[in-house]
């Protein structure tokens, strides 16, 4: 989807500037009916986070893992960071699975953090509601998903929103001795040595210009694993 500079006057009294609407602004626009929120791109707080992983049939609800990449300082002391509270705007992006995907696959959504539902060892799981998802970094396309769920570390949890019972590690987070908070899954490239895309032909064919509907065969085949 090509970028649409938009001029924004009012009067000519006004000397208002011009500014370019990205595509995910052209996607949440056409999506606010759902939400009922004019909102862009730059209003969403931009988080690290494990997508959920569609190449995994067992996953039947999709939750997102926050997974923030923290400086020294900040591993010793991830308290300190600020929360992400509910109603929060965020903009939750999986660059690792970007990364191996040749750039290709960038799992990307957007919405407001909902309600806490439970709590599970290191996390609070979130209801997340859902403005735009896209699955895609060239011509991304809005992905239908009834429910959203984002398992929030417990450090970026306000105090009075902490829950008080703690259920099984139904996400196969990691624990680490020594260490303050537990980490988030293993991904496949993580734990396999030599772990290759499943579409890795496709994508490279895509990337040298010789699938031109690669996309929207992506996105249709992404929906029908999901039905």
């Amino acid at each position: 989807m090509p970028t649409s500079p938009i001029s924004v006057i009012i009067t000519p009294d006004y000397d208002t500037p011009q500014y370019n609407e990205t595509p995910y602004d052209t996607l949440l626009r056409t999506q606010a009916h759902r939400h009922g929120a004019m909102l862009r791109e730059t209003d969403y707080v931009t988080t690290r986070a494990i997508s959920y992983p569609h190449w995994e049939k067992d996953r039947a609800v999709p939750i997102w893992i926050i997974n923030p990449k923290l400086a020294k300082i900040k591993e010793e002391y991830p308290s300190d960071l600020p929360k992400l509270r509910s109603g929060a705007l965020i903009h939750l992006c999986d660059e690792d699975l970007a990364e191996h995907s040749y750039g290709f696959e960038l799992h990307s959504a957007r919405g407001r953090r909902g309600k806490m539902s439970w709590r599970e060892f290191g996390f609070h799981i979130c209801e997340f509601e859902l403005h735009l998802y896209t699955i895609t970094a060239h011509r991304p396309l809005p992905i239908p998903v009834r429910k959203m769920y984002v398992a929030v570390p417990d450090y970026l949890v306000a105090e009075e929103e902490m829950m008080e019972e703690t259920n099984f590690c139904t996400l196969e987070q990691q624990f680490v001795e020594g260490e303050y908070a537990m980490r988030a899954p293993l991904r496949p490239w993580e734990r396999r040595k030599g772990w290759k895309h499943p579409a890795k032909k496709r994508i490279q064919e895509y990337l040298r210009g010789e699938r031109n509907g690669f996309v929207e065969e992506w996105s249709s085949e992404y929906i029908n694993k999901m039905a």
